[in-house]
């Protein structure tokens, strides 16, 4: 299943933190208003390639691929992911929050509200 926030985001700078425990498989992120009116009533497998941003741990690797060399150097363990959404940069960043570590930063092309969402146990 996918969850997904009931609050919007078009403005400003926002911040929070997903607990993720550390070893399960998950994964986390914002997604555009097209795509969770388009999750609403079906039940999705995969999120679409286009409108989400996020970050995954599948089989104990991260994707995109290059958080995996920021968590190798970072011996903390990861319970929970902070998420940054900065819609005045267009950022969005990922941090270890138990240590405030930035585990990795994408850039994001909103063009309408974006969304929280987290798709536990994959």
């Amino acid at each position: 299943p996918i969850v997904v926030g009931r609050e919007g985001f078009a403005l400003g700078r926002h911040y929070w933190e997903v607990q993720v425990w550390d070893g399960l498989d998950w994964e986390v992120g914002v997604l555009t208003e097209t795509v969770r009116d388009t999750l609403i009533g079906e039940s999705w497998e995969e999120l679409p390639k286009h409108g989400v941003w996020s970050l995954r741990r599948e089989k104990g690797k991260f994707w995109p691929e290059e958080a995996n060399n920021v968590m190798h150097q970072n011996t903390a363990p990861l319970a929970a992911v902070g998420l940054d959404l900065d819609l005045e940069q267009n950022m969005l960043s990922f941090y270890n929050a138990g240590v405030s570590g930035r585990i990795l930063e994408v850039s994001i092309e909103p063009s309408m509200k974006l969304y929280p969402f987290l798709k536990p146990g994959l």
